[in-house]
């Protein structure tokens, strides 16, 4: 209405307003009005603050769908900021943050340095508090323990205005840094807090961003009925705001949290749209690892370990090239070890959870130091050190009691359950894998409770019939006579082919058969006798 009541002589009164204008609508979701707007007054101020002012706001509004373009906007506006300290401050920032998205940490972290030295000087609290969170999240990621000392100075800061934009405020970021280093209840209070802030303002713009991440808390926590609403919503959003980028994560929330409930064909589409999205997004490299993760995730859920590893196997490849040593924002590292254990790589398998416990140690992060211990005792179960491999997986699951993540302590229970048996700790094991089987019961997952399920009944009765034979030994024994190599029976059972070997020795020299025929005759004879 200001616009329409300025006398068009009044120019840079009128593309003042229409820079205001496209602002509001960009934060009330009408992401295509919002650049109409801005590329009008780019097209028509030759230079000047409002020029400046105009190329930033369409490199933000960029920045959800395509990030390479807004880099581009964005280094020109800051072509154009001489003499305006809070542009430089403003420019800088989201040049860091796109630094971040894009996988471009060296990059991200000489803009955000920048940024701060720039705010230092000007003393503009708001525009520091926004440079610290940009400096506390290039710490994050780049592995340093003191990643959180800027975002706390700038949450004690106050200062900003009500109006500020969701994305990137300092409560949010703080918030999305406690989710990632495991401080869940810390996390969600932030959470709601900012959900409350969105919906006094009215703003759409950002929450399809923040509902992700709660549903990713939700998710990590085991409460799956609100991580899937909260998905949903994130999901629904992005395609209301036209936000391709933040689709692509949404994706992956929703992918994430059908994946943990056992719904793994429905999750490999969400995460494969994801993917495809992210893909097609410029600068959306860190979009595209994490549906990556969650796919590879997936993979394993299925049994199909190449597929998994292959997965993993990009994500590598980016963290050598990057820089980037955070563990919580893409958790790839225990999945790819177990993947690697399935194939038989073990030495690759050891090189991996070495990087893992060296990280989790350096950051003392939680979560990375009980999936290490459940990796270790993996490994040592698949070299054939059964009692080594338990005492790896108790302290697993010691360590993941605390953390409020059933899903991850279910894990470690069922594979502390299946070494107990193996080293015919038969109470343990039962004890171990019928807390497993509830917690998978707990949160709706069909796919491995049964595999609980299965463990369980492998230390009953039946599953020690053959006498001389260990559960192990007596199934490995079941499977071989179906035909099956030793390779298919390592990735049934979740163990490497060696152990499958070594196994299969064991099996011949208790029931005195020389080869696969004899084993299958003695079997057969065995079930008529037992009938």
């Amino acid at each position: 209405m200001a616009e329409s009541l300025t006398p068009t002589a009044m120019t840079e009164d009128l593309e003042r307003r229409r820079v205001a204008a496209a602002g509001y609508h960009f934060d009330a979701g009408d992401t295509s009005s919002a650049r109409t707007l801005l590329e009008e007054v780019i097209e028509s101020a030759l230079h000047g603050r409002v020029r400046a002012e105009a190329l930033r706001r369409l490199g933000t509004i960029r920045y959800f769908d395509d990030a390479e373009t807004a880099v581009d906007i964005l280094t020109r506006a800051l072509d154009e900021t001489e003499g305006e300290a809070d542009l430089e401050i403003a420019i800088a920032r989201d040049l860091a943050w796109l630094g971040m998205l894009r996988g471009e940490l060296r990059a991200a972290a000489r803009y955000a340095r920048r940024a701060l030295d720039a705010a230092l000087r000007l003393g503009d609290r708001e525009l520091l508090a926004q440079a610290l969170t940009a400096e506390s999240f290039t710490r994050f990621l780049s592995g340093r323990r003191d990643f959180l000392d800027p975002l706390e100075r700038a949450v004690e800061l106050g200062g900003w205005s009500a109006g500020m934009r969701l994305f990137p405020h300092p409560n949010l970021m703080f918030g999305i840094l406690l989710k990632w280093t495991c401080r869940y209840e810390a996390a969600r209070e932030k959470f709601l807090e900012m959900q409350r802030y969105s919906a006094d303002r009215g703003e759409e713009s950002s929450l399809a961003f923040l509902l992700y991440h709660m549903s990713e808390l939700e998710c990590f926590t085991g409460n799956m009925p609100e991580a899937l609403e909260y998905a949903g919503q994130s999901v629904d959003l992005a395609v209301h705001t036209g936000q391709q980028a933040t689709l692509s994560v949404s994706l992956y929330s929703l992918a994430l949290v059908l994946a943990q409930r056992g719904e793994l064909d429905e999750a490999r589409a969400r995460a494969e749209e994801g993917l495809r999205l992210a893909r097609a997004t410029p600068g959306s490299r860190v979009r595209a690892l994490q549906n990556l993760g969650v796919l590879g995730f997936i993979e394993l859920s299925d049994r199909r370990a190449e597929e998994a590893w292959s997965c993993y196997e990009q994500i590598e490849d980016f963290e050598r090239d990057s820089g980037w040593r955070e563990l919580g924002l893409i958790r790839w590292h225990p999945d790819a070890v177990e993947a690697l254990i399935s194939l038989g790589r073990l030495d690759r398998a050891k090189g991996i959870l070495d990087e893992l416990e060296g990280r989790a140690e350096d950051l003392a992060h939680p979560w990375g130091r009980s999936s290490a211990a459940r990796c270790r005792g993996l490994l040592a179960g698949a070299e054939g050190d059964i009692g080594a491999a338990v005492t790896e997986l108790d302290a697993a699951v010691s360590l993941a009691r605390p953390l409020g993540q059933p899903f991850e302590l279910g894990r470690s229970l069922l594979a502390l359950g299946t070494a107990q048996r193996r080293s015919d700790q038969t109470q343990q094991a039962r004890a171990s894998l019928r807390e497993a089987r509830e917690l998978f019961d707990r949160l709706g997952n069909d796919l491995w409770r049964d595999r609980a399920e299965d463990e369980l009944e492998r230390t009953g009765p039946r599953a020690t019939r053959r006498g001389a034979l260990t559960p192990t030994e007596a199934r490995v024994a079941e499977l071989v006579v179906t035909g099956k190599s030793n390779r298919d029976v390592g990735k049934e059972l979740f163990i490497s082919e060696k152990t499958v070997e070594v196994n299969l020795t064991r099996i011949y020299a208790k029931l005195g058969v020389h080869s696969r025929t004899e084993l299958a005759a003695r079997l057969a004879a065995e079930a008529r006798t037992n009938r």
